[in-house]
């Protein structure tokens, strides 16, 4: 299965991590089609919200210091998350989904917190 996706993804832009957790919780959203399109939309908004918020320069030298930004910031929420560090580990498709600990919910509680400071 592993060289079937490579094959059907040779010489395509790879995604960035931050983009493919995306695609998966917009991708396990339920299966009502009206309430789907409508979670999907309001998932993708938010997710699209914290980027924007942790692009700002004051919010970003908060929470990760003198850390350049990468091409997604909303990977340091993930890894944040996951207890892992931006330098040291990389995380997979796996680590997610055996991972009960990454849901969208958590995510924005996550954020919330940070940026409230609660």
């Amino acid at each position: 299965m592993d060289s079937l996706f490579r094959n059907l993804n040779s010489g395509k832009i790879e995604l960035t991590n931050a983009e493919l957790i995306k695609a998966l919780f917009l991708n396990n959203v339920g299966n009502d089609i009206v309430g789907r399109e409508v979670r999907q939309y309001l998932i993708a908004e938010e997710f699209d919200q914290i980027e924007r918020a942790l692009r700002e320069d004051d919010f970003w030298y908060f929470i990760a210091g003198n850390r350049e930004k990468p091409s997604s910031c909303i990977d340091l929420l993930f890894n944040l998350m996951l207890e892992t560090s931006v330098k040291s580990k990389e995380y997979t498709d796996k680590d997610f989904r055996t991972s009960e600990l990454l849901t969208w919910s958590l995510s924005t509680t996550c954020f919330s917190r940070i940026s409230f400071g609660i």
